[in-house]
């Protein structure tokens, strides 16, 4: 494919929506699709930016009917040296008699829509086939021929990704002028000339976020920003810290499709991911409720193409006085119309057809013209009045409360307060307590489960307070059925709850709060990693409501859905004297972290609960939490503090006679010294971890150390030993359920076969660590065994499928930013190989 030179070329535009579909459904870096494609990353870049390009030669041309491409497909497998059952084995989504119908021309797969994955594209990635990016495309365009399906019918182009804006607010009214600007800004930027971010600042409560996502969802935003949008609420005013810069790029580059795993410790290279993600987009940023230049500056696009909202009570100046890119608008309260006009959407003609335009006018102004304020007083209204009393009696009430209220003659939040307090009033009691009693969950949301547990009320019963409070815009709901509130109204909940309720109410309900994410947060650490250690917490006060987890998907569902407030709970149980419940949860979050590579997040949320457990004085909690730390620690390279955690986890455990806790520390410390090429010491290491997790009858313990001793003989060079290690361990391994051990094992054993001289049984091995590894979706264990089985055919003389495989691995290990990827790129060839220069 080359650049366009003549105006009677074929533009591929198709292909330019397919390089983008493809992106964000794998994640992968421009860098490592530019070098399956063998072309330099600055094209593959002025490709996405919507450049000109040319078709070259389809190598699969001839493949016009789907009987053959299926006969292609079957002879391909074949050459490969592998059978149809292996490819379907390693393709989970993919069954054995779906392959079976692809290869007979029965059917082709359709291409995918949305974000369901590609099954054929899974398929022919699969290393062993060592088809390259380039063919891939190909094979895919010749799928789209056979099926009469163009590109720009999947992918982004069926609809536009939000990830996670919130829905349009159907009484949106007013803000003429504001809209204005915002589309002189958009035009600017669709002539190059604009700004790459527009501030919106405000008090709470003035419409700051209505506003950005009103826009955000108009037909001309959505057409010239093609790539979608990333909402992020960064949390500036609420009662926990605002959200750090680094875990905000974190969020953001999930949403854009990158492992957790994938994402760097180190923030420079972080940073740098991040922008490369943007690059090449057209994508629209919304950063909500910022708290200062510091947390906002990181998050901004370098690169044209990406636009920026950020809306924030403060006025942020430091960002447009140093970047003329930036501009701001300071969004004052509705015009006295606007309010009117906002008022009779939001009641209707029913509740204001006798109304006069005074008495609208007289509870706009009561309210401040302020959106928030008029929204609470008019559910009000309509909930508790509109039966019994006219709109100007009920905005002179407002204003009698108004008086006792207001602070000063400018005073913003006496608005929202004296409206808020009108609503709660014509609450009933039930209402009333369960309002009170959720200002007092820490987290950004939450689900029924957690404010049964905070009220001790039934979890259908709950669900109708819910609702009510919802009706009376007190709360606010998501589509996967979570609560929240607008910080303003939390912290009026939280008041209220702070002058009414007994401290002895408030403390059982938090302590029922934190038994509800202790306890189901067990459950769910229990379906992860069935073969961990079990940690039963004590039972429950009643009241407490407990989500039901049945399988691994929930559990991960349930985990993922619940992280933000869980490590807002650990924090809040640390802060409250909870400490049990801190180090609890803690623990029961660990093994979803850990797959994922929060290893950031990790160490924050253990320093934390290290502290509670200082202060419980629990000899085996503080060794936990130190072996965790060390854990945290190892991942992050941090070595010297990890042999720290684990000396003193080590003289704690000894301290208490438990061998199996010395024993897990020992198998750690054996990591330390593999990790800095201490072999010998490793193996000597884990054979007394070895003797103690035998000792004390910990199976599991025995298999994975096994392990680990195994693959350190074979790096000293006793293949022998280590296959009979590895061997033994394999078969515990399977017993307890250790995925990942076992898919450790299998590499160690085809590394350990491989130098043995027993090639057949170390491709078989090689196979299924890869098989393994991802199944449960560990990147890093993918690259390593690839890259060991690349040096296995490579010994054997199949240098061109040992280069495929080589490929593979460092295009993971570049996203990962891992040193290994120096000794793969090493293997192809030098640094030019990672570029395909």
């Amino acid at each position: 494919m080359t650049r366009s030179t003549s105006s009677g070329s074929k533009v591929l535009s198709e292909l330019t929506a397919w390089l983008r579909a493809y992106l964000d459904r794998t994640g992968e870096s421009p860098e490592a699709v530019a070098a399956g494609l063998g072309v330099p990353v600055g094209l593959l870049r002025s490709w996405l930016a919507g450049e000109r390009i040319t078709e070259g030669d389809n190598e699969f041309a001839h493949l016009d009917t789907s009987a053959k491409f299926g006969e292609w497909l079957r002879a391909h497998i074949a050459a490969s040296g592998c059978s149809v059952r292996d490819i379907a084995d390693a393709t989970p989504e993919v069954s054995l008699s779906t392959l079976y119908n692809w290869i007979r021309g029965d059917h082709l797969p359709p291409p995918p829509t949305g974000e369901e994955p590609d099954r054929l594209d899974l398929v022919l990635r699969n290393p062993l086939l060592n088809l390259s990016l380039r063919q891939r495309i190909q094979l895919d365009e010749i799928r789209r021929r056979l099926l009469g399906v163009s590109v720009r019918t999947v992918g982004l182009e069926s609809g536009w990704p939000t990830r996670g804006l919130p829905a349009d607010i159907r009484s949106f009214t007013g803000r003429a002028a504001e809209l204005r600007q915002l589309d002189r800004l958009l035009l600017e930027y669709v002539r190059h000339r604009g700004p790459a971010a527009f501030v919106l600042t405000g008090t709470g409560g003035v419409g700051k976020t209505a506003l950005a996502v009103h826009w955000a969802r108009a037909r001309e935003v959505r057409a010239t920003l093609a790539d979608g949008c990333l909402f992020l609420n960064l949390n500036g005013y609420a009662e926990r810290s605002p959200m750090r810069p680094d875990d905000a790029l974190t969020s953001l580059m999930i949403q854009l499709g990158v492992e957790p795993r994938d994402i760097p410790d180190d923030p420079g290279a972080k940073s740098a991911m991040y922008q490369e993600r943007l690059a090449g987009r057209r994508l629209l940023l919304v950063l909500d409720n910022a708290h200062s230049e510091p947390q906002v500056r990181p998050l901004l696009p370098t690169e044209p193409g990406c636009l920026a909202v950020i809306t924030s009570r403060s006025a942020l100046h430091g960002l447009a006085a140093t970047d003329p890119n930036v501009r701001s608008l300071n969004l004052r309260p509705l015009t006295g119309p606007e309010a009117g006009s906002l008022l009779r959407r939001l009641l209707g003609r029913l509740a204001t057809g006798a109304a006069t335009e005074t008495a609208i006018d007289t509870l706009a102004r009561v309210c401040d013209n302020l959106p928030l304020a008029l929204t609470i007083a008019a559910a009000n209204y309509l909930n508790h009045h509109w039966r019994t009393t006219g709109i100007d009696a009920y905005a002179t009430a407002l204003a009698e409360g108004r008086a006792e209220l207001a602070v000063g003659p400018t005073d913003p939040g006496t608005a929202v307060t004296t409206a808020l307090d009108h609503s709660y009033r014509h609450l009933d009691d039930e209402a009333r307590r369960t309002y009170r009693l959720l200002g007092l969950h820490p987290g950004p949301d939450f689900a029924v489960e957690a404010a049964a547990s905070l009220t001790a009320l039934p979890v259908e019963r709950t669900r109708t307070l819910l609702t009510e409070l919802v009706q009376s815009n007190l709360l606010t709901t998501t589509a996967d059925d979570r609560y929240g509130f607008h910080d303003l109204i939390r912290d009026h909940a939280r008041g209220i709850s702070q002058r009414t309720d007994a401290d002895q109410e408030r403390k059982a309900a938090q302590q029922r709060l934190l038994d509800h994410y202790v306890h189901t947060s067990y459950t769910a650490d229990r379906l992860l990693d069935p073969a961990r250690d079990d940690v039963p917490p004590a039972e429950a006060e009643p009241g407490t409501a407990t989500k039901e987890l049945r399988d691994l998907d929930e559990a991960n569902a349930w985990v993922g859905g619940e992280r933000p407030a869980l490590i807002a709970a650990a924090a809040h149980a640390e802060r409250h004297g909870f400490d049990d419940h801190c180090w609890r949860i803690a623990w029961n979050l660990a093994v979803y972290q850990f797959k994922a590579g929060l290893w950031h997040e990790m160490a924050d949320v253990w320093t934390t609960a290290s502290a509670a457990a200082d202060r419980i004085g629990d000899t085996l909690v503080r060794a936990r939490c130190h072996r965790m730390l060390s854990y945290v620690y190892n991942s992050l390279a941090r070595l010297d503090e990890a042999r720290t955690e684990l000396e003193a986890a080590i003289q704690l455990s000894e301290s208490a006679g438990d061998d199996a806790g010395v024993a897990h520390a020992l198998r750690s410390l054996g990591r330390v010294a593999g990790d800095q090429g201490r072999h010998a010491d490793a193996v000597a290491t884990y054979r007394r971890a070895y003797e103690l997790f035998d000792r004390s009858g910990h199976w599991e313990g025995l298999a994975t150390t096994l392990s680990s001793i195994g693959w350190h003989l074979a790096k000293l060079g006793d293949f022998e030993q280590s296959v009979d290690y590895c061997s033994r361990a394999l078969t515990g391994l399977r017993a307890a359920g250790d995925r990942f051990g076992e898919a450790a094992t299998l590499d160690s054993l085809g590394y350990a076969y491989h130098h043995f001289g027993r090639h057949r049984l170390a491709v078989r091995h090689f196979r299924q660590s890869i098989e393994q590894y991802r199944f449960i979706g560990e990147r890093h264990g993918t690259a390593i065994a690839l890259t060991n089985f690349g040096d296995l055919l490579a010994s054997i003389d199949h240098p061109e499928m040992a280069r495929g495989l080589w490929r593979q691995a460092l295009a993971v290990l570049d996203e990962l930013d891992h040193p290994d990827a120096a000794g793969v790129r090493e293997r192809l060839g030098g640094s030019g190989a990672a570029r395909g220069d």
